[in-house]
């Protein structure tokens, strides 16, 4: 239990700094985006690639896997039910809630913290994977699906359809961005056993190195520089529920399921609750954002999700590690 309050001290002490250096704007206006793209780009891949080169497979495809994508259906599924028959919303806001409900942000502050708190992260590639290659496509489907029942009724606008082709483009090669194939790579190679020579793994360690630090003070820079704003009065209800399944029932489930029906223990508990304690991914208000033409009103839904249940993370990892640990 001391050593992980300790590194719930550390982690908050960094995201201090970011908040500090965002506040006093030391770094300059673009120093967030540039730190986030760092580490997106270079630092997580190399990351992710050296943890699972050094790690088995057999580790990172567990029992807890199986835990954690039936939690994650779970919470979308109730999600969807109370939104489509209980607030009556149409299926893209409903789809969207869904998605805050579950999505887990396992990239730029789900990495650092694992690696942190349970010295790797590469039991997170597979979720990451099963939300880029599963949850995502499925989701965008149905809401490109209702978006163009949508379009037909109304007049028809060329120029809007080239812009919703090129939104279409692009959100399929997101799903081709640079930590799915490192991951991706990875899992490759330790399949056929092979690995690459020192000379390649010792840079990409050092690059992995930066990952923590870069991603916490970014994270701590978009605190300070967090979009003003609140949600629509009609969200309020959801945004409320979103962070009890999200960041409540979601750890609880996912941990009595893995306790009690899989036997797990110690650390291989703690990375299913904290997975599924993890908050609401920024990919969300990136996929609500081009659908705002069928429901204006899912980006502010996304953007509000994301910060409650971001604020509720650390308490909720700090529960289940006194529970746990």
């Amino acid at each position: 239990m001391r050593g992980a309050l300790s590194g719930f001290a550390v982690i908050v002490v960094i995201i201090t700094v970011g908040y500090v250096l965002g506040r006093t704007g030391t770094l300059g206006p673009s120093a967030r985006h540039v730190l986030s793209r760092l580490t997106f780009l270079v630092g997580t891949p190399a990351l992710l690639f050296t943890q699972v080169m050094d790690s088995s497979l057999g580790d990172i495809f567990s029992a807890g896997l199986l835990v954690t994508i039936a939690s994650t259906v779970l919470m979308c599924a109730i999600f969807l039910v109370i939104a489509l028959f209980v607030l009556r919303r149409n299926v893209v806001e409903a789809v969207v809630g869904a998605l805050c409900s579950s999505y887990a942000n396992a990239g730029n502050l789900g990495i650092p913290i694992a690696t942190y708190m349970l010295g790797t992260a590469a039991f997170l590639v597979p979720i990451q994977l099963f939300q880029m290659v599963v949850m995502a496509p499925v989701a965008l489907f149905v809401m490109d699906f209702q978006k163009r029942r949508h379009s037909h009724r109304a007049q028809p606008d060329p120029e809007q359809a080239a812009r919703d082709r090129a939104s279409t483009l692009k959100r399929r090669l997101a799903l081709l961005n640079p930590i799915s194939v490192a991951s991706l790579l990875a899992i490759v190679l330790a399949l056929l056993s092979l690995r690459p020579p020192e000379e390649v793994m010792e840079p990409l360690h050092l690059l992995a190195h930066m990952t923590v630090p870069c991603a916490l003070i970014a994270f701590g820079i978009s605190i300070a520089e967090r979009g003003k704003g609140e949600a629509h009065p009609a969200y309020r209800g959801d945004v409320v529920l979103i962070v009890a399944l999200k960041s409540v029932l979601h750890p609880i489930v996912a941990g009595l399921a893995a306790a009690y029906l899989f036997h797990l223990s110690g650390a291989s508990l703690m990375m299913v609750v904290m997975i599924a304690a993890f908050p609401t991914a920024q990919n969300v208000w990136v996929y609500a954002s081009q659908y705002a033409s069928v429901a204006p009103r899912v980006p502010g839904l996304a953007r509000d999700a994301a910060m409650a249940t971001t604020v509720m993370t650390l308490p909720a990892l700090l529960v289940a590690s006194w529970v746990i640990l």
